[in-house]
């Protein structure tokens, strides 16, 4: 085995490159612990929207307290740049509930409309199932309804 010399003391050994590097063995092999997902898991089971919905609905009490809290900081805050970053808060959380409210309307109608037709069929009658244009001219006249009310 040839040995190979260093000009300087702090220079790094001169190697051979036609020497094998030695593999590296493994001692003690380590076991990985499986990380799971619970939104691909079979075992966690099926995801529910509705039963999510209403395991979470308090987050928007949470939310409304949060707004009033923000609107109060609105009052104090002196520097602009508090001022326009509470209202960027104030008008996201505003949208969020707002959101919420309407997603709620929406399904509660939609399921007002599916009780409506399993009456029918209970009772022996002939349900009356809207089309889609139907349904969007009632959403707009409710919709021209409730802003006509609300001024």
């Amino acid at each position: 085995r040839p040995e190979f010399k260093r000009e300087n003391k702090n220079r790094p050994r001169e190697m051979s490159s036609k020497i094998r590097v030695p593999k590296l063995v493994k001692v003690v092999p380590v076991t990985k612990e499986a990380k799971r997902d619970p939104r691909f898991d079979p075992l966690c089971g099926e995801f529910d929207r509705s039963e999510f919905r209403k395991q979470y609905a308090f987050l928007n009490k949470v939310k409304e307290k949060e707004l009033s809290t923000l609107k109060n900081q609105l009052k104090d805050a002196k520097s602009n740049g508090d001022r326009n970053k509470l209202k960027y808060l104030i008008q996201r959380t505003e949208n969020q509930l707002r959101n919420e409210k309407q997603r709620k309307d929406k399904e509660k109608k939609l399921a007002d409309e599916r009780k409506e037709i399993r009456d029918k069929l209970s009772k022996g009658e002939k349900p009356v199932f809207k089309s889609k244009k139907e349904k969007r001219e009632q959403e707009l006249v409710d919709t021209y309804e409730r802003l006509k009310k609300s001024g």
